[in-house]
């Protein structure tokens, strides 16, 4: 009896474990299913999504759906990526041997670009490596690398220059941001004529520099000689200005005084003539005024009358008593009465 109860319960319990065994397995693969039906693409990045290995579109950023076992992704960055060349061993223009080059590239895969990518350059990032390589050896071999450490990032651009123009021209379109000259060095015996050669330029802007400073002195001498000449020359100017001022002054003075003494003069000659005109106005007649001044001039005497020896003859003398008293000596006194 009781190996029969036993029986009956193994039975019932193989039998659930079985039915909640399938509906476990189920829920498993139905999540498994869930899971693999959705995709997330950042902003990073795109995903080429196929169709029975086919290509179907590109996604979106956000969270995107695809049927599973059907529809596959694959991720494409749209972010900065880079890639480098070296080291190697490159010969430059005139066959002079640069050693240990590193070239880096940056480049962005534009968003348009990842169709034609996918379809005909799925390899993309080492094809774009291997066309670095020939962009380096191309620039570098053309490039005098005797200044090439002045003219690193000039030779940058060119690599930068010459790499777009490859990527326009064969399809890829790749976009590239940047190309940078890492490091580079010399074989032993070319860094040995490139020391000298720049200690000998060092050894020229020296003796350019001195010849140029000689010449900066000579020309401040100059310049000091002339300033010193004029100088003298305005002051010698500034003293014969006052000595002619000074005598322009003296002249003009002289002439002023001139001027006033003339003026005096004819202000005095004309009121003498006034006074004279007024005088003749005055006595009314110009004969009565001759009078008056032929009166105005006698000294008080009389004339001398002589008589001759015969009593007949009678003289007057006009001329002053003191001319008479000169021309005939003394006077003889005259006779007592």
């Amino acid at each position: 009896m009781r190996s029969d109860d036993f029986e009956r319960g193994a039975e019932k319990v193989a039998s659930g474990a079985k039915k909640y065994g399938l509906a476990a397995v189920f829920a498993i693969a139905a999540g498994t299913l869930a899971m693999g039906s959705f995709f997330t693409t950042t902003d990073a990045e795109r995903h080429v999504v196929t169709h029975l290995s086919e290509f179907s579109h590109v996604s979106d950023p956000g969270l995107n759906f695809k049927i599973p076992f059907v529809q596959g992704t694959k991720a494409y960055p749209i972010d900065i990526q880079e890639f480098q060349v070296g080291p190697k061993n490159i010969a430059s223009k005139g066959n002079q041997s640069l050693q240990d080059v590193f070239v880096k590239f940056q480049y962005r895969v534009p968003v348009e670009k990842i169709e034609w990518l996918h379809k005909n350059a799925p390899n993309y990032h080492d094809r774009a490596r291997t066309l670095g390589v020939k962009v380096a050896n191309e620039v570098l071999g053309t490039t005098d690398t005797t200044n090439l450490a002045e003219r690193r990032t000039q030779v940058g651009q060119e690599m930068l220059i010459a790499m777009q123009q490859i990527m326009d021209t064969n399809g890829m379109g790749l976009e590239i941001q940047n190309a940078t000259l890492e490091n580079f060095d010399w074989d032993p015996a070319f860094r040995d004529s490139i020391r000298e050669n720049a200690r000998v330029k060092n050894e020229i802007v020296r003796l350019e520099a001195e010849l140029k400073r000689d010449e900066v002195e000579a020309r401040r001498k100059v310049v000091e000689a002339q300033g010193v000449a004029n100088e003298r020359r305005e002051r010698a100017a500034g003293e014969a200005d006052a000595a002619r001022t000074a005598a322009e002054g003296a002249r003009d003075a002289a002439i002023a005084q001139a001027d006033g003494e003339a003026y005096r003069v004819t202000k005095e000659g004309e009121a003498r003539a006034s006074a004279f005109a007024a005088e003749i106005n005055a006595f009314g007649n110009p004969d009565t005024y001759v009078d008056y001044t032929e009166a105005k001039q006698w000294n008080g005497q009389l004339p001398t009358i002589m008589s001759g020896s015969e009593g007949n003859e009678m003289f007057i003398d006009l001329r002053s008593g003191d001319t008479v008293k000169d021309a005939t000596g003394p006077a003889a006194a005259a006779p007592q009465p």
